[in-house]
């Protein structure tokens, strides 16, 4: 995929997750789901500009998560989220996942446990979560069980960096969704709700997207 189409798949997600989640109840009546990042605010013309500016104010902006998450009720909950896609999984066997499960020290690692982000957008978000920011992402990986996980930084494990890319070549990380939460789990615990509340909504948005960013055989 060339970043048109993955910026195609992440606008996707975004708005069907903003149909199916955040306009529904009861995460409409609990949360604010609020736009602030790079690609959900910022002009088409301003965005091409800025992938060409390399300050630390510049790889900020570019890189600072889709949205905030506010819930109502729980003010302390307050994070930021990030929307991830990936649609093409890693062949079960082969040199890139030996060597991906060689680098985390994990024999048991799948292809279903993998998922792929800008190496420098992994970065980014430990940089924030390392100065005390709640940064979430949700993650559409339709090859994983769950078909979309979701959970702070803390809990995806950086498996092996790109390898040195062409100059104005994007350079990507694989990455561990092992310890992820389910998406319906991660609203549950995080913002009290119940199954019986949460699991209708991240199901409407399975059904919705798996037609249109189904998994891509390699």
């Amino acid at each position: 995929m060339d970043f048109e189409e993955r910026l195609e798949a992440h606008d996707t997600v975004i708005a069907q997750a903003r149909e199916s989640l955040w306009n529904e109840q009861p995460l409409a009546k609990y949360t604010r789901h609020v736009p602030f990042g790079y690609e959900t605010y910022i002009d088409e013309m301003t965005r091409r500009a800025l992938r060409r500016v390399y300050t630390p104010t510049g790889t900020y902006i570019r890189y600072a998560p889709d949205y905030v998450v506010l819930d109502l009720r729980l003010h302390q909950s307050l994070y930021m989220l990030e929307y991830k896609t990936y649609q093409r999984p890693l062949r079960p066997y082969g040199s890139h996942i030996d060597e991906i499960r060689e680098k985390a020290n994990d024999p048991s690692l799948t292809p279903e446990d993998i998922s792929m982000w800008e190496e420098s957008a992994y970065d980014h978000y430990k940089a924030l979560e390392e100065s005390g920011v709640r940064v979430a992402v949700l993650n559409w990986v339709p090859h994983n069980k769950h078909r979309v996980v979701c959970d702070f930084v803390e809990k995806y494990r950086l498996l092996r960096r790109g390898k040195p890319a062409a100059a104005g070549r994007t350079r990507y990380a694989n990455v561990g969704i092992k310890s992820a939460r389910s998406l319906s789990q991660f609203l549950c615990e995080e913002h009290n709700l119940t199954e019986v509340e949460v699991d209708p909504l991240v199901d409407s948005l399975i059904k919705s997207l798996l037609p249109r960013l189904p998994v891509i055989k390699s």
